[in-house]
């Protein structure tokens, strides 16, 4: 299972998701603004939009590692674990080396 607590933003930078949207739409092609406007729709309670918002952009750029992760997060907590599995494979697929899918060393050594 994939988590990353880094998805929770403070509630003012979600009052910002109409610029944002709007940003997105000025600059389809640049991933980051998709994943930034992911992230404060997700905090406002709005996944699905979220979800289909990181869907766009993985297929924009399907390296963007920051996307793939954030969507296969979100895809966990929609209890949607096919797809993520699906996806932390392709990430497997593109990059074998990837630290997410590394051995954790055992703690309590």
């Amino acid at each position: 299972m994939v988590t990353n607590p880094h998805f929770r933003r403070p509630t003012s930078l979600t009052r910002l998701a109409p610029v944002r949207s709007a940003t997105v739409q000025l600059a389809p092609q640049n991933a980051g603004y998709g994943y930034v406007l992911a992230v404060a729709l997700h905090d406002q309670g709005q996944r699905e939009p979220a979800m289909q918002q990181l869907w766009s952009s993985l297929q924009q750029q399907p390296f963007n590692r920051d996307v793939r992760l954030a969507l296969m997060h979100y895809l966990q907590q929609a209890r949607q674990v096919d797809t993520a599995n699906a996806l932390l494979e392709s990430l497997r697929q593109l990059n074998p080396y990837d630290p997410m899918l590394q051995p954790r060393p055992a703690s309590g050594s």
